[in-house]
């Protein structure tokens, strides 16, 4: 199965954790553009890193690579949670 079609399928699994949490909980409300937004934004971090980490074998920028596809997934984190702030809750 091709990578990418691998990320995209993996980013709509992970988005049924939010959709099973709505049915068994009261205190998770997505609307249908959350879980676009998320997806998107997961589907680019999975997309972005894969191209990367085959583009380069310097240790260096595939570090780098990880920190901002690690950075971008706090960011999701943080606007739909608010894991250290408050700006998604």
């Amino acid at each position: 199965m091709n990578n990418i079609l691998k990320i995209t399928l993996g980013a709509a699994a992970l988005m049924l954790l939010p959709l099973i949490a709505m049915q068994l909980n009261n205190g998770v409300s997505w609307t249908v553009s959350d879980f676009a937004a998320a997806w998107v934004m997961l589907v680019g971090i999975g997309v972005s890193l894969l191209t990367a980490l085959d583009k380069t074998k310097s240790l260096g920028l595939r570090a780098l690579s990880v920190l901002v596809a690690a950075s971008i997934f706090w960011l999701w984190a943080e606007l739909a949670v608010g894991v250290f702030t408050n700006w998604g809750s």
